[in-house]
Protein backbone atom coordinates (compact mmCIF):
# COMPACT_ATOMS: atom_id res chain seq x y z
CA UNK A 1 0.00 0.00 0.00
CA UNK A 2 1.34 3.38 -0.81
CA UNK A 3 0.19 6.61 0.27
CA UNK A 4 2.04 8.85 -2.10
CA UNK A 5 -0.11 9.32 -4.89
CA UNK A 6 -0.83 13.07 -4.29
CA UNK A 7 2.80 13.72 -5.31
CA UNK A 8 2.78 11.88 -8.59
CA UNK A 9 0.16 14.10 -9.53
CA UNK A 10 1.76 17.13 -7.61
CA UNK A 11 5.09 16.20 -9.27
CA UNK A 12 3.18 15.84 -12.89
CA UNK A 13 1.82 19.20 -12.58
CA UNK A 14 5.30 20.75 -12.18
CA UNK A 15 7.07 19.68 -14.30
CA UNK A 16 4.26 20.36 -16.84
CA UNK A 17 4.01 23.78 -15.53
CA UNK A 18 7.77 23.67 -15.58
CA UNK A 19 8.54 22.90 -19.17
CA UNK A 20 5.69 25.12 -20.51
CA UNK A 21 6.89 28.02 -18.40
CA UNK A 22 10.81 27.50 -19.06
CA UNK A 23 10.89 26.00 -22.54
CA UNK A 24 6.92 26.92 -24.10
CA UNK A 25 6.98 23.47 -25.95
CA UNK A 26 3.68 21.52 -27.37
CA UNK A 27 1.50 21.02 -24.19
CA UNK A 28 1.21 17.58 -25.52
CA UNK A 29 4.94 16.90 -25.47
CA UNK A 30 5.15 18.77 -21.78
CA UNK A 31 2.66 16.12 -20.89
CA UNK A 32 4.34 13.45 -22.64
CA UNK A 33 7.71 14.17 -20.37
CA UNK A 34 5.57 14.70 -17.08
CA UNK A 35 4.25 11.35 -17.47
CA UNK A 36 8.01 9.72 -18.04
CA UNK A 37 9.35 11.70 -15.24
CA UNK A 38 6.41 10.48 -12.74
CA UNK A 39 6.74 7.04 -13.90
CA UNK A 40 10.61 7.00 -13.44
CA UNK A 41 9.60 8.70 -9.37
CA UNK A 42 7.43 5.75 -9.17
CA UNK A 43 9.80 3.14 -10.22
CA UNK A 44 12.05 4.60 -7.54
CA UNK A 45 9.48 5.09 -5.00
CA UNK A 46 7.87 1.43 -5.83
CA UNK A 47 10.76 -0.20 -5.35
CA UNK A 48 12.37 1.21 -2.09
CA UNK A 49 8.70 0.80 -0.61
CA UNK A 50 8.85 -2.98 -1.99
CA UNK A 51 12.10 -3.26 0.25
CA UNK A 52 10.09 -3.06 3.77
CA UNK A 53 7.17 -4.47 5.00
CA UNK A 54 4.09 -4.26 6.46
CA UNK A 55 4.14 -0.58 8.28
CA UNK A 56 7.55 0.83 7.59
CA UNK A 57 6.51 0.53 3.77
CA UNK A 58 3.62 2.72 4.73
CA UNK A 59 6.04 4.82 7.19
CA UNK A 60 8.63 5.25 4.18
CA UNK A 61 5.62 5.97 1.45
CA UNK A 62 4.48 8.87 3.83
CA UNK A 63 8.09 10.17 3.73
CA UNK A 64 8.74 10.04 0.27
CA UNK A 65 5.47 12.26 0.66
CA UNK A 66 7.05 14.71 3.11
CA UNK A 67 9.98 14.54 0.24
CA UNK A 68 8.09 15.78 -2.15
CA UNK A 69 6.26 18.25 -0.31
CA UNK A 70 9.49 19.95 0.98
CA UNK A 71 11.24 20.19 -2.51
CA UNK A 72 7.93 21.81 -3.86
CA UNK A 73 7.61 24.28 -1.36
CA UNK A 74 11.81 24.90 -0.36
CA UNK A 75 13.74 24.80 -3.45
CA UNK A 76 13.11 28.28 -3.91
CA UNK A 77 15.52 28.69 -7.14
CA UNK A 78 13.95 25.80 -8.84
CA UNK A 79 9.96 26.89 -7.76
CA UNK A 80 9.64 30.55 -7.43
CA UNK A 81 9.63 32.12 -10.74
CA UNK A 82 13.31 35.22 -10.99
CA UNK A 83 12.39 39.05 -10.85
CA UNK A 84 13.90 41.07 -12.85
Amino acid sequence: MMFCQASFFGSGAYITGLLIHHFQPNIFLCMGTAVAGVALLALVFGYMGTLRIGSYCVLLTLAFNELIFFIAYQWKTLTEEATV
